[in-house]
């Protein structure tokens, strides 16, 4: 339900400006290129998941789970929201994503307000995407937000989104193409 919530919401959405995502090629090429990186730490999954994990907004597979992922998401970020469309074709093929809150434009701009105010709902990308926001953020959630920012440009060097964070340590730092990602996965 969510999924549809979320797919119907950013459809509707004057936050969504078409735009295409760059494709990065396939198979033995991919793991060279240079938008498939390696963090410091193959744990880096499974840390940002059991720190923050208050934060994470699920949305399981369809079917059987083979892969997880996590998306480091900016409400103000077209390609972010771009890759939110695509979430649907990511969950059919057997992936669960989850979507956490990176506040890119500084701690006190409108967009990270938004987020905050997004987050203390129970369904935060539904709120943040309709506009339908309550007036006070929960100052628990905000701080939380603040420090898992934080976490994620000095431990994991993120600088930019979306920002997908694979099992195994691998991230993808940028726009990209999901059936890519898909074929990535299904051949390890």
């Amino acid at each position: 339900m969510l999924k549809k919530l979320v797919l119907v919401s950013l459809i509707a959405s004057s936050l969504i400006s078409t735009a295409t995502f760059a494709s990065i090629p396939t198979g033995k090429k991919l793991l060279n290129h240079s938008i498939l990186e390696a963090t410091k730490s193959n744990t880096a999954y499974t840390d940002v998941l059991s720190k923050y994990s208050d934060l994470a907004i699920k949305i399981p597979a369809d079917n059987k789970q083979k892969h997880s992922v996590i998306v480091f998401y900016d409400a103000a970020c077209k390609y972010c929201n771009n890759l939110l469309m695509q979430i649907p074709i990511l969950t059919s093929n057997n992936i669960t994503v989850y979507v956490l809150p990176f506040l890119n434009h500084g701690l006190y701009s409108q967009q990270s307000k938004n987020m905050y105010l997004a987050w203390s709902t129970s369904q935060p990308l539904v709120s943040l995407l309709s506009g339908d926001l309550p007036k006070k953020p929960d100052l628990k959630i905000a701080q939380r937000m603040f420090e898992f920012t934080k976490f994620a440009q000095n431990s994991l060097n993120v600088a930019r989104t979306p920002y997908v964070l694979l099992q195994n340590g691998n991230y993808i730092d940028g726009s990209f193409n999901p059936t890519d990602l898909i074929h990535l996965l299904n051949k390890k």
